[in-house]
């Protein structure tokens, strides 16, 4: 196959976006998109090699697969080996043992199918995942392990049937994503079948160009470029992703690769040798930046200086070219090691990799190993979080409570178990991570459908038709109704997938209104539930916002110095995040059977409200409450349930 310099500037426009975007930076918010040019590309060169092969009967399986250890592996392992000093230094017992199952992840290949079904609500943030970019590498190497053996299958057929076999495959593809974007949004965004369309159209260029020659097209290459560059300005993460709009830069790439030869102006373009030279270096560099900001997001109490993110990512093309330079091209030399022996070495090192992490996870993060007996105690009880329950209180007495809510309630069950079997009470619990109590919203920045609709609704459903009295509701009021996650003003910024939340009515959930439209929507939504829930004679309990704080409150209590004063925040900085959610409750005031109960006379005064107690973390992370904590809260609230 003919090198194609233009092809490696490409790799430098797919890789310079991801880098800039995962420093957090709100201008670089687009440059997600540099994955699904990977994507395009690797489509095209792999199954160029593969037809090249078919076309003149060479092609061997072993002889594919080793091409590919020895392009992919080495630098993986590598990097992913580097880590691991890393992580004995800053990472918590469980976010060690988090990152030791994802060492597993990768040396299986399956690091998407990891991080699709293990960052839930409460996981780490995904800024402090180390190995999180490697989701998109298991996509590609799943692709690799299937498309060779299915041209193998298909190539007696002919070029041209396996061209269109490949087109119904990739419209497939495209219908599985877009029915799934509306049912499981993670899935679509790090699984295979939703990501394979990518991929294909890359595919299908190398089939177009193997069945003709390849005939350079000024104005369409350009027009390609065009579609790459809008797609890095317009693409936004609230959206379906993959969806509609990610055919912008798939096309944009398949009308470069097909047209943009060095005829071209766009070809002399990306072949220049700045871009050229990034792309060379562009898999090493994608492999390093991630690790880099996530442990300078890990290692500090509050979050790195933007500046500090932009000088890793340049470091990361430092790291990118060395790898490159030291480990990549040796393994990449045929002359280097025989076939047996890379194939033998790349075994032996995803063994390692994965014994590492076995270790981590049976170990649980090596704590005695790593901590003090003083730092220890504060792990533990900043760590502790309730169990999730589905019935709360004494076994043989019929529920007469409910409890409803989002994450916040479900950081109480544990103290709310307790309570109401002291009580002699029992209750169901119906709650939904994420989600405000009420109907009819739909969220646009995770792409949650009729999630939250349909759990409350179901909820109600089932209040109609049993003997249930109370109701006791939670939830993470001052998020929904400012759509903005939690910034205390002293260095302290939550950090989350996205940096806002956003909820509106159903009947909206094809555009982004303005703030203030979005917020009303909320509100009357959340009192109209209320008001539903009045209308069946309940008793309704809601315990106002529980303070969130910004720091992750373990980590924060860990750096903790004896003489200083508790983990805390200003009571300005709380009353002013809940100004929103003041009008709210002010208005469930006057619903009747509505008591309000005060989250912050539990946990603050008149200056403060108080993170740690006697040093010791009331948080698990930056804003949901640890048994600790939780119990502190259920006992202030107690006397009220009556």
């Amino acid at each position: 196959m003919k090198y194609r310099a233009e092809i490696d500037g490409l790799r430098a426009i797919a890789v310079v976006p991801v880098v800039l975007f995962h420093t957090g930076i709100e201008a670089f918010s687009a440059g997600f998109v540099g994955v699904d040019i990977f994507f395009v590309i690797s489509g095209y060169l792999i199954t160029s090699l593969i037809l090249k092969d078919l076309e003149t009967g060479d092609f061997r399986l072993t002889e594919f697969y080793e091409r590919r250890a020895r392009r992919i592996l080495p630098a993986l392992v590598f990097v992913s080996l580097f880590c691991i000093p890393m992580a004995w230094i800053w990472l918590l017992p469980n976010q060690f043992k988090d990152f030791s199952e994802s060492l597993i992840s990768v040396a299986l290949f399956a690091s998407n199918f990891y991080f699709w079904s293990d960052i839930g609500y409460f996981s780490s943030a995904a800024e402090e995942l180390p190995l999180l970019h490697t989701w998109s590498l298991a996509v590609e190497e799943q692709f690799y392990i299937f498309f060779p053996l299915m041209l193998m299958a298909t190539w007696r057929f002919g070029l041209r049937p396996v061209f269109w076999i490949i087109a119904a495959l990739s419209a497939a593809s495209i219908v599985w994503c877009l029915w799934i974007a509306e049912v499981d949004a993670a899935a679509n965004f790090y699984l295979l079948p939703s990501r394979m369309w990518e991929l294909f159209a890359g595919a299908m260029v190398a089939c177009a160009t193997a069945r003709s020659d390849r005939k350079d097209h000024n104005g369409l290459a350009f027009l390609g470029l065009v579609f790459v560059a809008l797609s890095l300005i317009i693409s936004d993460k609230n959206q379906a992703w993959p969806g509609v709009i990610t055919l912008l830069p798939v096309i944009g790439v398949v009308l470069i690769i097909f047209y943009g030869g060095q005829e071209t102006f766009t070809g002399r373009l990306l072949a220049t040798k700045p871009l050229v030279a990034i792309g060379l270096i562009s898999y090493s560099t994608y492999l390093w930046h991630q690790p880099l900001y996530a442990f300078a997001r890990i290692s500090g109490e509050n979050l790195p200086d933007p500046r500090l993110l932009l000088s890793l990512g340049a470091f990361s093309f430092g790291l990118g070219f060395l790898t490159w330079r030291f480990v990549e091209r040796p393994f990449r030399q045929r002359s280097f090691l025989s076939r047996r022996t890379v194939i033998a070495l790349s075994g032996s090192a995803l063994a390692l990799v994965a014994l590492l992490g076995g270790i981590g996870v049976v170990q649980e993060g090596f704590p005695k190993a790593r901590f003090s007996t003083d730092q220890l105690a504060i792990i533990e009880v900043g760590e502790e979080r309730a169990l999730k329950h589905d019935r709360l209180g004494l076994e043989a007495v019929a529920p007469n409570w409910i409890v409803l809510g989002d994450s916040h309630v479900n950081a109480l069950l544990d103290a709310l178990d307790d309570l109401f079997r002291a009580k002699g009470e029992a209750a169901i619990v119906h709650t939904v991570n994420g989600c405000p109590p009420a109907l009819d919203l739909w969220r646009h920045d995770l792409n949650y459908g009729m999630r939250c609709h349909e759990k409350y609704k179901t909820a109600l459903d089932i209040l109609k038709s049993r003997r249930i009295e109370n109701v006791f509701i939670n939830a993470r009021f001052s998020l929904y109704l400012n759509s903005t996650r939690f910034d205390n003003g002293l260095g302290g910024v939550e950090l989350g997938g996205t940096p806002e939340v956003i909820y509106d009515h159903i009947d909206h959930k094809n555009t982004v209104r303005a703030f203030e439209h979005r917020s009303h929507a909320v509100e009357t939504q959340m009192i109209e539930y209320a008001r539903a829930l009045s209308d069946l004679g309940l008793n309704i309990f809601v315990l106002t916002s529980i303070p969130e704080i910004g720091w992750d409150v373990p980590r924060k209590a860990l750096h903790r110095k004896p003489d200083e004063a508790e983990v805390r925040i200003p009571r300005a900085t709380y009353d002013a995040r809940n100004t929103r959610a003041s009008g709210y409750f002010d208005r469930l005031r006057t619903i009747p059977r509505v008591t309000l109960i005060d989250a912050a006379e539990a946990l603050c005064d008149a200056q403060y409200c108080e993170a740690t107690q006697n040093g010791l973390p009331l948080y698990f992370d930056t804003n949901h409450p640890n048994v600790l904590g939780a119990e502190r809260l259920i006992k202030h609230l107690a006397p009220r349930l009556r």
